[in-house]
């Protein structure tokens, strides 16, 4: 089970959203960290990934050192 999970929001077929609010309403995947990483960076895409449950939303172009530690950040936080 992943500890922590990296979304796009724009994806073919389902949209981040979509997935975000499946981890976070799944038992089995619930306690997954969500970061969105997308270039859409309008508040309203954030204020939505937020409420949806994300627990971080990196807009692009972003750095992938922060990343790196964002994500790692967040993993030892879920041990």
């Amino acid at each position: 089970m992943p500890d922590v999970v990296l979304l796009d929001i724009m994806m073919p077929k389902v949209d981040g959203y979509q997935v975000c609010q499946f981890i976070k309403t799944t038992s089995d995947y619930s306690h997954a960290k969500v970061i969105f990483m997308s270039a859409k960076s309008k508040e309203g895409d954030i204020k939505k990934g937020i409420d949806l449950g994300a627990d971080l939303y990196i807009s692009k172009p972003f750095s992938t050192r922060d990343l790196l530690s964002k994500v790692n950040a967040m993993a030892l936080s879920t041990i």
